[in-house]
């Protein structure tokens, strides 16, 4: 999702050459609109039921969610945490790195509802998003590490995605996956595409994009 006060900030991160690529970037999407299409219940359902067919096998991957935040508007954090906590597969933990200069810490407790799975890191200050998502990664547990961005929203099926094409490579090291990536007005209502063809090597999954995901280890060395 991006609204026009946000250029100001992305170019202060990224650089205003950045921001400008950014910027045409998303006027060009405007031309492209489409209909995004969910997954039905029925398939959620039956992605759930799966999962708990894996749970119970103790053969289970962990997806660690690392989501830098900074300023964050309160509405875009709960819904981002609100489609993490959606995933079919249950298997992650959540980690928001919080360099605000108030903390969103009760806004996360808010939107957790008591979920274990969220983890929240305040950090003393803001060095960016690739320092304060390595301060993210550094809590980090699971097997793979997914990079999310704050204002972010995953499909519910992403994460089960995921977990079926490492799956599919069984036997394999599978040391990187990425998805495509959606846009969507603010009320998500309306999708926009980059191009009239969508790219995906590994899989598309993602409403909006996990842009890439690695095994933690490889982050970590």
């Amino acid at each position: 999702m991006w609204r026009f006060e946000n250029f100001f900030p992305y170019a202060k991160r990224n650089g205003l050459e950045s921001a400008l690529c950014a910027a045409r970037e998303r006027r060009e999407d405007l031309r492209l609109p489409y209909q995004y299409e969910p997954p039905s219940e029925k398939t959620l359902s039956s992605q759930r039921m799966r999962y708990r067919e894996i749970a119970s096998s103790g053969e289970m991957l962990t997806f660690s969610i690392l989501v830098p935040l900074y300023e964050t508007p309160p509405r875009d954090l709960k819904e981002m945490i609100a489609s993490v906590r959606s995933q079919t597969y249950e298997n992650f933990e959540l980690i928001l790195a919080d360099a605000s200069k108030e903390p969103l810490q009760h806004l996360v407790e808010e939107a957790a509802e008591g979920d274990k799975r969220v983890h929240y890191l305040r950090l003393s200050r803001n060095n960016g998003i690739a320092e304060n998502t390595n301060a993210a990664l550094l809590m980090a547990s699971g097997d793979y590490a997914c990079l999310l961005d704050h204002d972010d929203l995953l499909t519910p099926d992403a994460l089960y995605e995921m977990a079926r094409e490492i799956g599919a490579h069984a036997g394999e090291e599978v040391v990187l996956l990425y998805s495509d990536e959606d846009k969507c007005e603010e009320e998500g209502s309306a999708f926009l595409s980059r191009t009239g063809s969508r790219i995906s090597i590994w899989i598309t999954c993602c409403r909006t994009i996990i842009s890439v995901i690695l095994p933690s280890s490889a982050w970590k060395n």
